[in-house]
């Protein structure tokens, strides 16, 4: 049965420590949670021209929709009350009688966040920030296994970053943020800022209580889940150890300037203070081959889609019959 619920969403990038936030808050006993529902990319995306490819051909769909919703009393804004509507009935679906909120942790989330903000006047939204360098160390270590794959990530790197700062900006009145590292050195002070911007300050936040907080689904972090059982500070240094040659490091000072003073200043930190800590790295030639190989990889994997090419080889193989994404 569905329950009238409040939706709370996390923005941040993949590895900025969201779901230690999400298990931080889903500990709370009238909130409720599953690991990454990625619910309202598909929803958003329909109304929108580019980013998708799709064997029914999205182009023709996304004329389709379009059209219809242009069309119907009302247009896009009965349109958006109805998604609203539907949404909310799913998220009520997931939570117990009692609930406040149903909170969606979805990093991807990024490429949306405009539209999700406007599409939910009463949400709650918490943009939470991490170390960009930190950022990048956790995604080589995490998701490419410390081997370089940062090109399956560009996306939330460059157009994620940019999407989260500029509704940052926009939006900053009615949103809650939270610094990762602010998060592991005072997780009480924190959890208690973020529950009074909820409305339930009254409620004693537990720094222990996320490790009961178990997530359906598979997506989210897969090791920090395993590996910690209480708020650890040592995620705080990690980071330089994946950083640790002349490629990687180039890549990331790159990065900072390319994100600047300003962008950093927004968000809490400090671009001379992020340059003078990664000069400062012990660099070695660990990986400097391997980096240089998969770094030319992800150039032509980029540009020529090879996961597609690659899907569309195997059915070739199996004999079976292969269509155009449009």
């Amino acid at each position: 049965m569905s329950h009238n619920i409040t939706p709370l969403f996390v923005f941040s990038l993949p590895r900025s420590g969201s779901t230690l936030l999400q298990r931080s808050i889903a500990a709370h006993p009238r909130i409720s949670t599953a690991a990454e529902p990625w619910l309202m990319l598909p929803l958003i995306y329909t109304l929108r021209r580019e980013g998708s490819y799709a064997e029914y051909s999205h182009y023709s769909a996304n004329n389709a929709m379009s059209e219809f919703v242009a069309n119907m009393p009302g247009g896009r804004k009965a349109y958006n009350e109805e998604l609203r509507h539907f949404v909310e009935g799913v998220y009520g679906r997931y939570t117990k009688p009692g609930d406040l909120y149903f909170l969606d942790k979805t990093p991807r989330y990024h490429l949306i966040v405009d539209e999700i903000i406007d599409l939910f006047p009463d949400a709650k939204f918490v943009f939470l920030w991490r170390n960009p360098l930190a950022v990048i160390a956790s995604t080589l270590h995490t998701f490419g296994r410390g081997k370089w794959r940062l090109h399956y990530y560009c996306i939330d790197f460059f157009k994620g970053f940019e999407s989260l700062h500029n509704a940052y900006l926009k939006h900053r009145d009615r949103v809650h943020t939270v610094n990762y590292e602010d998060f592991l050195c005072n997780p009480e002070t924190e959890t208690t800022r973020l529950f009074r911007y909820l409305g339930i300050e009254d409620y004693m936040p537990d720094p222990y209580g996320f490790s009961s907080v178990k997530l359906d689904g598979t997506l989210g972090d897969p090791i920090g889940t395993k590996e910690y059982t209480e708020v650890s500070k040592a995620p705080l240094e990690k980071w330089r150890e994946s950083l640790c040659n002349p490629i990687r490091r180039a890549w990331s000072r790159r990065y900072l300037d390319w994100i600047g003073p300003q962008r950093l200043a927004d968000i809490g930190y400090d671009h001379d203070e992020l340059s003078s800590d990664l000069r400062d790295l012990k660099v070695s030639g660990k990986l400097l081959l391997s980096d240089t190989a998969r770094i030319a990889y992800g150039t032509m994997m980029t540009l020529c889609d090879t996961d597609i090419l690659t899907n569309k080889f195997k059915k070739l193989y199996q004999l079976t019959r292969v269509y155009p994404y449009t």
